[in-house]
């Protein structure tokens, strides 16, 4: 699961207004091992298929206990946002960088919208 980013918004329980802020949180969520906030921003349809809420805080454990620590030295630079082409339910593609130790990947992830504003909704 991706994890991280660097933000100074306040995290909320419900959507949020953007997409960009959607992704922003949900990763900030992951980095902090706040499972049940990173749970809270996912989309309905990645909730429904992970299961419910302490199955999902179990895999987030057992995932770190397996790849390390998801904050050392990990920098994600959120980028550009663009419409994913889908109208219903609306959705949009978020760029992430993700940068350790000298070696970049990038990675897009989906942002619906749900509930009067945006979820996190995987990677795709």
């Amino acid at each position: 699961m991706v994890a991280g980013v660097l933000t100074h918004r306040g995290l909320t329980s419900g959507p949020d207004d953007t997409p960009r802020e959607a992704v922003e949180n949900f990763l900030t969520a992951n980095q902090r091992y706040d499972w049940r906030v990173a749970w809270e921003l996912l989309c309905h349809t990645e909730q429904l298929e992970l299961g419910p809420l302490d199955r999902y805080i179990r895999t987030q454990d057992a995932a770190v206990a397996v790849v390390g620590p998801l904050n050392d030295g990990l920098t994600i630079t959120v980028g550009d946002v663009r419409p994913n082409g889908r109208s219903s339910p609306q959705s949009y593609v978020v760029d992430v960088q993700l940068a350790q130790a000298g070696d970049t990947h990038r990675i897009e992830v989906l942002a619906v919208e749900e509930d009067e504003g945006f979820r996190a909704c995987g990677r795709l």
